[in-house]
């Protein structure tokens, strides 16, 4: 789908977008009983482009890791938990300056967010796991380029482990 303005997804069960292109608008995609598998969906628009994905179950990527899934200057995930040990809550692809990723509850969590394109660089990135199963919050940050760890980061987790992956530098600030 590719429109100049907004785009909405609604669903009561399981929705997998391949393609939403918002040229001018943002892009919304809930899931009020099911999982959200992402494609390539893309709101760029310096002014009015944003991706917020809101999943009773997983949001996950549908198009292979490094494929970029989520492209926009603020891109916001959040999962009820996942159904199931064998997956994660949350797993994405993004090219985005500013990244939410919350596991909102749940008996198994877990975000894996790649930050997949070295010329956008992080300012803002929260991403939070409250599932309640121990050893299944576990929170992976990773970037193609460089990580410069600072007061724009929030990893947190009650449940589990967070690594931090940089495919360049790495430089940890402590504000």
């Amino acid at each position: 789908v590719a429109n100049a303005g907004n785009i909405a997804y609604a669903s009561a069960q399981t929705v997998h977008v391949a393609k939403a292109i918002a040229g001018t608008g943002s892009i919304s995609v809930t899931s009020t009983s099911g999982d959200v598998g992402l494609g390539f969906l893309s709101a760029t628009d310096p002014t009015n482009g944003g991706i917020t994905i809101n999943s009773a179950g997983r949001i996950f990527d549908d198009n292979g890791t490094f494929n970029t899934n989520l492209a926009a200057p603020v891109v916001s995930l959040t999962s009820a938990g996942s159904n199931s040990s064998s997956f994660i809550a949350i797993s994405a692809d993004v090219e985005s300056p500013d990244i939410t990723a919350t596991v909102s509850g749940g008996a198994y969590g877990g975000i894996d967010i790649r930050q997949n394109d070295t010329a956008v660089v992080p300012t803002a990135v929260s991403l939070t796991d409250n599932s309640t199963t121990a050893g299944y919050g576990n929170i992976r940050y990773q970037s193609v380029g460089d990580i410069a760890l600072d007061s724009g980061y929030s990893l947190s987790t009650s449940t589990g482990k967070v690594s931090v992956i940089a495919h360049g530098n790495m430089d940890v600030n402590n504000p």
